[in-house]
């Protein structure tokens, strides 16, 4: 059938392409039966939810289909049977039958072809043109329970939060998207606030609260499945629930309290029990659990002097007991459950001391009851250990009172404030776990419980609640995979240290245990510490990575794996050897920097002994100066004396030479005498040559160190000439072995010459 349709559509394409290449030959001169926008094929979009009789749309086809029209269109013969026709004398396409997306109804699209005809035209009579409808979806249908409406069953003790229904379903048959999304809901009601769903998308139920047999035994609530339409559809069913008895009510005595009396003459026999035999039952309805009898010898002292019959209750003395009175605790037990039992006194008396005021006049089925005996609990002291996972709303332990048939008219609490976040008594003194322990945080909860009776009479007992660890805590690695980096080369040595993965646990005392698990999880190993190895090379492993699970397990069992990958990296090699190196390069820039250190001491060492050497060059330099200045006037003077005397006395002299040796000496004075008073040195001249600087060690001003200088005094050079003559002439000692200059050398050691390398020394 699509083959036919194929082939159709492909010679109805074709025929209108030869029918607008004739008519482009004709020089489109008939523009009949083409349509308006160009195009082949004319398309429609309609909502599924149309009216039959409803106007679809009007074929875009150029020419006139009146009465005296040039077209005339219908629908080629094998479209007969379509859900659509179009309307005599016009374009309009008029749907004739029901559509439906969803194929239920009607056709879920439609496809036609609409034949042309040219009148009054012999050349091409006729054109198809098909015609394409499009059928939208609309939000008409509603979703649709599957196997409704629900029952199940559950037992009163059920915990809250448990799924108790994962099978409600409602399917919408709309298309897939908001008109087909359901959404489930609980409809307000008596009972809605026991169930609700886990998530509004799914068919999910949970339970809310608490169920007690005793006080219902089955409800029903409506549930609801919407779609996501505007408005939306929607449908409703019905979940009853029937509750299930549990075995969470204790056994109950007739009576509270009994009264009994001795037998006759101080003999052993049965005690006479009033104001009834001992009688207790089952207080779950459902289950009506058989009740065995004994005496608590724990809390009767007396209780070896008695039995009593598990089955029927009654007391026997069974051996001579001189007392005047004593009291029994009777404790009443299911047999199927020896957690569940309750207690009642039996006060024992001789006849003639015998009460009848301690007799209860009414029994604990009548709400009038009156009693004489004190209020009190039966045990002073409890101590139970409890999971820390216990579910909230369990009942933990029962505090029984010497009043158990009149426990609507007990009122308990705890003392201690700071308990009551986790704990709370029930109506007839049962302990209820209230809030989630933790042993993480309290190993232990103390508190006292407080009852009083309508008269204002209480009691109090001690409850202490030991809190068991439980393993709720899995492990925890620190990062969610690891990736290390694995060398390439056989230079490592084995084993060698890849990584470590880090785990905790939040359970106290629990010690974590790694191992590593994968294909090549052999070349590794993991310690205690999470510390990875590399036990066996990998040159012939020929890989680029390698991929492992850790998993870390606690002390319960409980385990976590996080993905591991090692990545084989030549660069890690290199890696491994960059510490080696870099304690070479160490040790090699501290041994540079104290050779550094010591070269320049040393230099530093050198230059401030040089300077130092300088000092008493120049030092001694002065001195000699100083001397010389002194030495040299002295025999200035000796000269002078000398000559003036060798003048005086007529020497033998001519007249020229005499007159020259006058005229010298008046000169050599003036010149002396000039020198004096500018307090100058003539003795010695020291010049010392310090980073190309000329020091003379006493000059005063620049003018001294000019007439100082040996090349720039003519006078000086003259004055030293003539007394040179002088001197060779009487053969006189040299300054430096003069005793005066010996005594006040200073240098210790100089030069004939009178120079040294850093200091030029002359003397006159």
């Amino acid at each position: 059938m699509n083959f036919n349709v194929k082939m159709y559509g492909m010679r109805t394409i074709v025929f209108v392409i030869i029918n607008a290449v004739l008519a482009s030959g004709q020089g489109h001169s008939d523009s009949r039966c083409y349509l308006e926008s160009g195009g082949s094929t004319e398309n429609f979009i309609v909502s599924e939810d149309i009216a039959v009789g409803a106007i679809i749309g009007k074929l875009k086809i150029i020419g006139n289909t009146g009465v005296n029209g040039n077209i005339r269109l219908k629908l080629h013969e094998r479209d007969r049977d379509a859900p659509v026709q179009i309307e005599a004398g016009t374009k309009d396409l008029i749907l004739t039958s029901a559509l439906d997306k969803e194929g239920e109804r009607g056709p879920a699209s439609v496809y036609v072809n609409v034949v042309c005809d040219r009148l009054h035209s012999e050349a091409i009579p006729s054109f198809v043109i098909p015609v394409n409808i499009r059928i939208t979806d609309v939000n008409d249908n509603a979703p649709q329970w599957k196997g409704a409406p629900y029952s199940i069953s559950l037992s009163e003790t059920t915990v809250v939060g448990t799924r108790i229904l994962q099978g409600a379903r409602a399917v919408d048959a709309d298309q897939p998207g908001p008109f087909s999304t359901v959404e489930y809901s609980v409809l307000p009601g008596q009972y809605s606030d026991f169930v609700d769903f886990v998530n509004p998308l799914e068919g999910t139920l949970q339970l809310k609260k608490a169920l007690d047999y005793e006080q219902l035994k089955n409800f029903t609530v409506k549930l609801r499945a919407q779609d996501q339409g505007s408005p939306p559809k929607f449908s409703d069913t019905f979940l009853r629930v029937f509750i299930i008895d549990a075995d969470d009510q204790n056994p109950r005595f007739e009576y509270e309290s009994y009264t009994a009396e001795f037998p006759e003459d101080g003999k052993t026999g049965k005690l006479k029990i009033y104001p009834k035999a001992i009688r207790a039952w089952d207080q779950d309805d459902g289950i009506q659990a058989d009740i065995i009898y004994s005496i608590s010898s724990s809390s009767s002292p007396d209780a070896k002097y008695f039995s009593i019959n598990p089955k029927s209750g009654e007391i026997e003395l069974i051996t001579v007991y001189e007392s005047q009175k004593s009291t029994l605790v009777v404790r009443a037990t299911q047999i199927d459950n020896k957690d569940r039992y309750t207690l009642a006194t039996v006060n024992i008396m001789r006849s003639d001391k015998f009460r009848h005021d301690l007799i209860p006049e009414t029994s604990n089925t009548n709400d009038n009851r009156q009693y004489t005996t004190k209020l009190q609990f039966i045990q002073p002291k409890h101590q139970i250990s409890v999971r820390e996972n216990t579910p909230i709303g369990s009942r933990l332990l029962s505090l029984p009172t010497n009043r158990p048939g009149d426990r609507s008219n007990l009122r308990y609490s705890i003392l201690e404030r700071d308990q009551t976040d986790f704990f709370e008594i029930g109506q007839y003194g049962d302990v209820i776990l209230r809030k989630q322990l933790d042993f993480e945080k309290i190993v232990k909860h103390i508190f006292h419980v407080m009852v009083i009776d309508d008269q204002l009479n209480n009691a109090t007992c001690q409850v202490t609640i030991d809190v068991i660890n439980v393993n709720d805590w899995d492990p925890r690695f620190r990062q969610p995979y690891y990736r290390f980096r694995l060398p390439l080369n056989d230079t490592y040595s084995i084993p060698m240290e890849v990584g470590r993965v880090e785990a905790a646990d939040g359970d106290v005392g629990d010690k974590i245990s790694f191992f590593l698990r994968g294909q090549h999880s052999s070349y590794f190993k993991i310690d205690s510490n999470g510390k990875i190895y590399l036990k066996e090379p990998l040159h012939n492993l020929k890989k680029s990575e390698i991929s492992l699970i850790a998993t870390a397990t606690d002390s319960g069992q409980r385990s976590t794996s996080v993905p591991i990958t090692f990545v084989m990296d030549p660069e890690a090699s290199s890696q491994a050897k960059l510490p080696s190196f870099l304690s070479i390069f160490g040790v090699l820039f501290i041994a540079f920097i104290i050779i550094v250190m010591l070269i320049s001491f040393y230099v530093y060492k050198r230059k401030s002994n040089q300077i130092h050497s300088n000092l008493p060059s120049m030092q001694s330099s002065a001195g000699l100066v100083s001397q010389e200045k002194r030495l040299m006037n002295s025999h200035m003077r000796e000269a002078n004396q000398e000559q003036h005397n060798y003048i005086n006395s007529g020497g033998n002299l001519s007249p020229g030479a005499s007159s020259i040796m006058a005229s010298t000496y008046d000169a050599q004075n003036h010149h002396i005498h000039h020198h004096a008073d500018n307090k100058s040195t003539l003795g010695a001249l020291s010049r010392t040559n310090y980073r190309g600087r000329l020091y003379n060690t006493q000059q005063t001003n620049n003018d001294d160190i000019e007439k100082d200088s040996i090349t720039n005094s003519t006078d000086t050079t003259k004055d030293l000439n003539i007394l040179n003559r002088i001197d060779h002439q009487r053969n006189k000692k040299l300054s430096w072995q003069h005793d005066d200059f010996q005594k006040n050398d200073v240098s210790g050691s100089l030069d004939l010459n009178g120079s040294t390398e850093n200091n030029l020394i002359v003397y006159f």
